[in-house]
């Protein structure tokens, strides 16, 4: 990893934890859902840091979290559980080591939406099952987790299009 790629890194990681704490965190539709950017960075950089890294990092990054609003550690055990599950792998997004780095320019728009998705359920699967321990029935539970990958789909996807080049087209590049 190049010193710009860290220093990259480290502002993208900044800003989406000032954005989670001081934005995202204070939308509450329907009293529950809550819509999370930070595990979208994660998940981009899978292949690009080193997987202990990976690991570390999630995990400091959920801990700041639970810091914040004092929450026990979940957030760090929900982002550390989506850091160390190779869904990646699972689903054959695996990319040569040139591209590194999981986006929809580089293996294009479905595969990208479903490796999102799945990880964004495992995420709020892991984190609401932590947070009510089952003081509240499944019903609720699942509505929650669904309704709350939902919203954040909707914000992470399009962001991720606009801010991927030729997001629209097929590149040279791009996982077959």
């Amino acid at each position: 990893m190049k010193a710009s790629d860290a220093m990259s890194w480290t502002v993208a990681l900044v800003a989406a934890l000032v954005l989670q704490v001081g934005v995202f965190d204070q939308i509450k539709l329907s009293g529950y859902i809550n819509p999370q950017i930070v595990p979208a960075l994660f998940l981009a950089a899978k292949l690009f840091l080193p997987k202990y890294l990976h690991l570390l990092l999630s995990f400091l990054t959920g801990l700041a979290i639970d810091w914040w609003y004092n929450t026990g550690g979940i957030y760090a055990s929900a982002l550390s559980m989506i850091s160390f599950i190779p869904l990646e792998r699972l689903l054959g997004l695996l990319v040569t080591s040139d591209l590194g780095i999981i986006r929809v320019s580089t293996v294009g728009f479905r595969r990208y939406f479903v490796y999102i998705s799945i990880s964004y359920v495992v995420f709020f699967a892991w984190l609401y099952v932590l947070d009510s321990m089952a003081s509240i029935k499944f019903l609720v539970l699942g509505s929650k987790i669904l309704y709350s990958t939902a919203i954040s789909l909707l914000i992470v996807v399009p962001i991720e299009i606009l801010l991927t080049p030729d997001a629209t087209r097929v590149g040279k590049r791009r996982l077959k």
